[in-house]
C-alpha cells in the first residue's frame, strides 16, 4: 500500500529549524510534542494544503517536490 507524505529532507528541515516547526505546529493546532510524533511518523497530516504553502514559502520549493510516494508495510 502507498501513500504520499513528506520527503526526508523536508521532514530533517522541520525538526532542525525552530521558527519553521512552530510554524507547522500553529497550523496545525499542535503541542510540540504531539507534532514530534506526526513528524515521526511522517503523518498525512503533514500534507495538508496549510502546511504545504508554509514548506513551500519557507523552503523556496514548490509544493509537489515536497512530497513522495510512501510504502506502507502491515506489521501484524
Amino acid at each position: 500500500m502507498e501513500r504520499t507524505g513528506l520527503k526526508q529532507d523536508v521532514l530533517k528541515s522541520i525538526k532542525s529549524d525552530s521558527m519553521l516547526y512552530g510554524k507547522v505546529g500553529d497550523e496545525l493546532n499542535m503541542a510540540p510534542t504531539s507534532l514530534l510524533k506526526l513528524l515521526y511518523d511522517n503523518d498525512k497530516r503533514l500534507t495538508q494544503i496549510g502546511v504545504l504553502k508554509i514548506l513551500s514559502k519557507h523552503l523556496g520549493k514548490k509544493q509537489n517536490e515536497l512530497l513522495e510516494e510512501i510504502r506502507e508495510t502491515n506489521l501484524v
